[in-house]
């Protein structure tokens, strides 16, 4: 395979890995303020995406029509309800959450979603498709599999073991390819990134 055309990609996915990973050590520093740190994380990585998107001229390949509506319709009654249920687990358990603290991990779930699928179900997928000549399988693999290597900067944080970080490396890969899939049909970004959101909402219980 010529890699010479997909150095541009190449590039950006390397760039935002060290941000990525750059923004994690000072991780620890912010432990008391994690998720409001997490939030100013993901702002971050999107803004530059952001400007890679205008760049590369693929803004008019984001769709916000009559789909958007019913996504963000569907979307905030999923989270709405997701969190009435978790609510529920939890007084059932015993436990207290600050309604600051689950309004800041609900947000920083959002922030996470927003970015993630914006960057790989967007611009690498379609970037990927573009030089490809539409072969949508191979695409479709590839830009999962990026998206669950990506999971692999959770290494340079203390938090996670390395057993850990390669399971959720395999789920990341199989949760990838379905959310691909599911904004290819639906032509909805904005409902996957609810999706996306509410899976990693769901895995902190």
């Amino acid at each position: 395979m010529n890699l010479t055309k997909y150095m541009n990609l190449i590039k950006i996915v390397a760039l935002l890995l060290l941000i990525n990973i750059l923004l994690k050590i000072p991780n620890q520093y912010f432990e008391d303020n994690f998720l409001a740190y997490h939030i100013f994380k993901s702002l971050i990585q999107t803004s530059i995406l952001c400007f890679v998107i205008f760049k590369f001229k693929f803004k008019e390949l984001l769709f916000f029509g009559r789909s958007t509506l019913w996504a963000l319709v569907v979307g905030i009654f999923l989270l709405f309800l997701s969190i009435s249920k978790m609510h529920s687990m939890l007084e059932a358990k015993g436990e207290f959450v600050p309604l600051s603290r689950h309004s800041l991990f609900v947000l920083s779930c959002l922030a996470t979603g927003v970015f993630e699928e914006l960057f790989f179900r967007f611009f690498v997928f379609n970037y990927l498709l573009k030089k490809l000549k539409k072969n949508l399988l191979f695409s479709i693999l590839v830009s999962s599999a990026l998206f669950a290597l990506a999971h692999l900067t959770n290494l340079f944080l203390s938090s996670y073991d390395t057993y850990s970080v390669i399971n959720q490396t395999l789920f990341a890969f199989s949760i990838g390819i379905f959310l691909q899939v599911v904004n290819i049909r639906t032509n909805s970004l904005v409902l996957v990134m609810f999706f996306h959101a509410l899976i990693n909402y769901w895995r902190s219980e």
